[in-house]
This record gives structure tokens, C-alpha cells and sequence, in this order.
């Protein structure tokens, strides 16, 4: 599944960006609503957070 091979880029993440908890957040969320254990409503309010990021860095990234 896709949310195992992210699971072994977080720790990455987290090494260079360790007050960035966003994505692990989302991924913790993601679980959760793999396992029913929180409604699609809810999990939703995570995307936005995380898509705020991935657009962070890609800034960071591109002006390397």
C-alpha cells in the first residue's frame, strides 16, 4: 500500500523538518479512516494541512 512507503520516508522528513508534524498527522489520519475508526468528514480536515506543506516544499526544492 502507498501509506507503507511513506511510512518509510516520514523519519526523513522528520530528520531535516522536526517541528513539522503535518504529515504525520495525516498519515495517523489516514489509518484511522483505513480502519473505520473516524469518518471521511473528518479525515478531510487533514488534506488541506498536509497539501499546504507539499506546496512548501516544493518551493524549497525548486529554488535549491
Amino acid at each position: 500500500m502507498a501509506i507503507d512507503c511513506v511510512k518509510r520516508f516520514i523519519p526523513l522528513f522528520e530528520k531535516k523538518y522536526p517541528s513539522e508534524k503535518r504529515p504525520r498527522d495525516a498519515i495517523n489520519m489516514l489509518k484511522k479512516l483505513i480502519n473505520d475508526e473516524v469518518k471521511m468528514q473528518d479525515a478531510r480536515k487533514c488534506t488541506y494541512p498536509v497539501l499546504v506543506v507539499a506546496r512548501e516544499l516544493e518551493k524549497i526544492l525548486t529554488n535549491y
